[in-house]
């Protein structure tokens, strides 16, 4: 347990030393720290014969530098909230889990180009890569298992239970496409992007073992400040 959570430390140590060292590079003097807002709602992409897909939430804020060229450097800072929905997975030779709704809180670093075409109006491609934290998760769902405690033949039982899930770093990538709308003072962002996370985690017990994978669609709502 030590060991897992001495580990655990140095992995929100370096993404947050990493985290400060993007935000300072992508900085510039002459333009303010934070220059995009959004609000994002989700959903899974992870569908098979035992997952369906769930919504989630967001939100995030963005640097942007401010370039003549087409091309400009995006680095952000972002909560996301992914749910899915598992129908059983097998823990032991003697139980498993069925009917079960994960939850993942991650906090995410996008680093990569945003490209802008037109004139007022501009249409929007981003693209790039993704470090991010589990920093907790959840699983709630029915446990099945087979009481041996008594005597005769094992009885099958269940109850309900809400765990801690899996955790750790993140690294994935991610393509969006949108439009930036001039309304008064501030420009209006409306983009949709997609999440693909590389890791894949694993759950369930040897020899019966199941992976959460943690990818999803995002549809964002901004301004630009």
């Amino acid at each position: 347990m030590n060991n897992i959570q001495s580990q655990l430390n140095t992995s929100v140590t370096a993404v947050l030393v990493l985290f400060s060292a993007l935000w300072a590079i992508a900085q510039e003097p002459s333009q303010p720290f934070v220059s995009e807002l959004s609000i994002s709602v989700n959903q899974t992409y992870v569908a098979d014969d035992n997952t369906e897909d769930r919504m989630g939430f967001g939100f995030g804020a963005y640097h942007i530098s401010r370039t003549q060229s087409a091309a400009r450097l995006l680095v952000g800072l972002e909560y996301n909230q992914t749910n899915q929905f598992k129908q059983r997975v097998i823990t032991g030779r003697l139980s498993d889990e069925s009917n079960i709704d994960y939850r993942f809180h991650e906090i995410t670093s996008p680093i990569g180009v945003r490209f802008q075409f037109g004139g007022e109006t501009q249409f929007l491609a981003d693209l790039g890569g993704t470090l991010g934290l589990i920093v907790n998760s959840t699983e709630k769902g029915t446990l099945n298992y087979l009481d041996t405690s008594g005597p005769g033949n094992p009885e099958r039982r269940e109850k309900t239970f809400e765990d801690k899930s899996v955790n750790g770093p993140l690294l994935g990538s991610w393509v969006g496409v949108g439009i930036k709308i001039p309304v008064q003072n501030v420009n209006v962002i409306l983009r949709s992007d997609f999440r693909y996370n590389f890791n894949q985690k694993p759950i369930g017990d040897d020899g019966w073992e199941e992976t959460i994978k943690l990818n999803y669609f995002r549809i964002n709502l901004g301004i630009q400040l």
